[in-house]
């Protein structure tokens, strides 16, 4: 397994970088809390990594802390990754919406603890994943 990558920073995207380490470089696709822990093109990085093999090829992830590495399996082991995509994108929507529109099914809160208090609710709303998805995270990983 590669647990970390060094080196120049050669691209920066929204969803990967490309560090440049020993004259390869390797792409890693990140979050967007790791995208702002990434200094800009030309700089130096050290990303933690997690390499998974899949049938389509290798995919190494990079994370800015030991601490956010070590939770992504747990996630990946709970949801697939395409509910993991829906589920970012559930929360993208609630988070541009919140703060104009009060939550459906507690229209008496104020906008800005809509999200907060309709978190499940919310999550629903993404395709395929359920109440009982966002209770499986929750119960396999007690520090959310």
């Amino acid at each position: 397994m590669i647990a970390s990558v060094r080196g120049e920073v050669t691209v920066r995207r929204a969803d990967h970088v490309v560090v440049e380490c020993g004259g390869v470089g390797y792409r890693l696709a990140v979050s967007a809390n790791t995208l702002r822990a990434v200094p800009a093109a030309g700089e130096e990085t050290l990303l933690h990594t997690h390499l998974v093999l899949r049938d389509d090829g290798m995919h190494l992830y990079g994370f800015s802390s030991e601490e956010e590495r070590e939770l992504f399996p747990k996630v990946r082991k709970v949801m697939s990754r395409a509910r993991l995509l829906e589920l970012g994108e559930a929360l993208q929507d609630a988070k541009q919406t919140a703060p104009t529109r009060p939550h459906p099914y507690s229209p008496d809160q104020p906008p800005g603890n809509a999200l907060v208090g309709g978190a499940v609710a919310v999550v629903d709303r993404a395709r395929n994943t359920g109440k009982q998805a966002v209770r499986r995270v929750r119960s396999e990983i007690p520090m959310l």
